[in-house]
């Protein structure tokens, strides 16, 4: 072993030790589908990467100039590779250019022009990047049918880094990311230790925005210099939007929806008009259960969980029932419970046959809005006839 003192690398600006120091694991996200709503304080502008490139060579200047005339090959060995990664963070440094952006919260964040290494902690995140034709290095946690298979092949393999257990912020360091993206519920404690490891940027997921998905994917579309990406999307499905509302004018016409799940025992999940869904649904002619607007009025997000026992006061005046599924058309078990209860089973539009799967009640993406009028558009075609 070398007689060598190796100080460890100290963040520009925090007096904390760099990723050695960071503490592994912050507590753990709730149900991926519904989080607690957290205010989060206004944090402090994003330190530059060039900065933290000279604490790292200083701290490589200071091994070298510390060492031993006599140290063994193995520590000379550690010093080049050492020195070789230093060469490549400043190459990159110098020929990355920057851009500085505004997040969620108001924070000025400077971004790498093209990111290459993103991670991402919540799908809805990573949903966005696919849609925009990225892919992330690190993602939050991703379960089958969250995506149609061909785009799920894309993603697989990609490292969870925000599991059960919390925050993996030793494993996202060691992805070596130049961006953050960080749904606005993450603790402030935990966004200052993720931005020791790189540029973050808070994007809007939760609070009296929530519904506004389409304005998330912007966010994220700013964040990672893909707004241009955005109108190609949102024409894409505007237009089918509308082609559904037009074929189908006539089974719009007289009818009521509504939308629900369940994701605990004897409680039922409300979505009303001015919800994600209700963003995409509205447009495309579907009109809303009064009753179940009424009921909802203006919770943050167009949501309300209510008791089983509220559940004809809530949608008993609905003529059509959408329920809400995975991509792949997979209800919860706790629907899938209550859609047998009496309660369930005594709605005019379960007697009438009425009932039919809608996709994701939390929209995270394009690929979950378009996916929801497809089967908007199969289920008219069933009451067409």
């Amino acid at each position: 072993m070398s007689n060598c003192f190796r100080p460890r690398a100290v963040m520009p600006g925090s007096g904390k030790p760099g990723r050695q120091g960071l503490n592994l694991k912050a507590p753990a996200l709730t149900n991926p589908d519904k989080f607690d709503e957290r205010t989060l304080m206004s944090t402090p502008n994003i330190r530059s990467r060039k900065l933290m490139l000279v604490s790292l060579l200083t701290a490589g200047a200071l091994t070298v100039a510390g060492c031993s005339s006599d140290a063994t090959n193995d520590s000379t060995s550690s010093e080049s590779t050492n020195s070789t990664e230093a060469a490549d963070i400043s190459e990159a440094t110098a020929e990355g250019e920057t851009r500085t952006v505004t997040d969620s919260e108001g924070n000025d964040v400077e971004v790498p022009a093209e990111p290459q290494r993103i991670v991402t902690l919540h799908f809805a995140a990573t949903e966005a990047l696919v849609d925009l034709g990225l892919t992330p290095v690190g993602q939050g946690s991703f379960n089958d049918g969250l995506l149609p298979p061909e785009k799920a092949a894309d993603i697989k393999d990609v490292p969870t880094v925000n599991t059960e257990d919390g925050l993996q912020l030793e494993a996202i360091a060691a992805l070596k990311p130049d961006l953050i993206l960080v749904p606005n519920m993450i603790e402030p404690s935990d966004v200052e230790q993720l931005r020791e490891i790189a540029p973050s940027y808070i994007y809007t997921h939760s609070g009296e925005e929530r519904a506004n998905w389409s304005g998330s994917v912007a966010q994220i579309a700013d964040a990672t210099n893909q707004s241009a990406k955005i109108d190609e999307l949102e024409n894409a499905m505007e237009k089918r939007q509308e082609e559904i509302a037009e074929t189908y004018s006539a089974e719009l016409a007289d009818r009521r929806f509504a939308v629900l799940n369940s994701y605990s025992e004897q409680e039922v999940a409300l979505n009303s008009d001015t919800s994600m869904l209700g963003s995409v649904l509205g447009p495309a002619g579907v009109q809303w259960s009064q009753q179940q607007n009424d009921i909802v009025g203006d919770e943050d997000g167009g949501e309300l969980t209510v008791s089983l026992e509220q559940l004809n006061e809530a949608v008993g005046d609905a003529d059509v029932i959408l329920y809400g599924t995975d991509l792949n058309q997979k209800p919860t078990e706790y629907y899938e419970t209550m859609s047998k209860s009496d309660m369930f089973q005594n709605l005019d539009a379960v007697k009438d046959g009425k009932v039919y799967p809608i996709g994701k009640m939390t929209v995270a993406g394009y690929t979950d809005a378009m996916a929801s009028l497809d089967m908007l558009k199969e289920l008219l075609k069933d009451i067409k006839g």
